[in-house]
C-alpha cells in the first residue's frame, strides 16, 4: 500500500518503529497524548493494518522511512 503520511505521521511512525508508546511519542514530539494516539490511529488506518507491530513491520519492509532509527 502506498500510504500518504503527513510529515508529523512520519515522525510518529519513526518513533513507533523504535518501540515508543503514545506517552513517550507525545513527550518526544511535544504534542499531547490524545494527538499522539490520533496520529497512531491514522497511521494504522492509512497503512491498512490493525496493530502497531504490523505498522512497524510494514514501515521497515516497505522502507517507508528514510532512517527508522530517527
Amino acid at each position: 500500500m502506498n500510504a500518504k503520511l503527513s510529515a508529523q505521521q512520519h515522525k510518529v511512525l519513526g518513533l513507533l518503529v523504535q518501540g515508543f508508546n503514545n506517552t513517550e511519542i507525545a513527550g518526544k514530539l511535544n504534542i499531547s497524548q490524545p494527538t499522539a494516539r490520533y496520529h497512531v490511529s491514522a497511521i494504522l488506518l492509512k497503512l491498512g493494518v490493525a496493530t502497531r507491530v504490523e505498522a512497524a513491520a510494514q514501515a521497515i519492509n516497505q522502507r517507508l522511512l528514510d532512517d527508522p532509527s530517527v
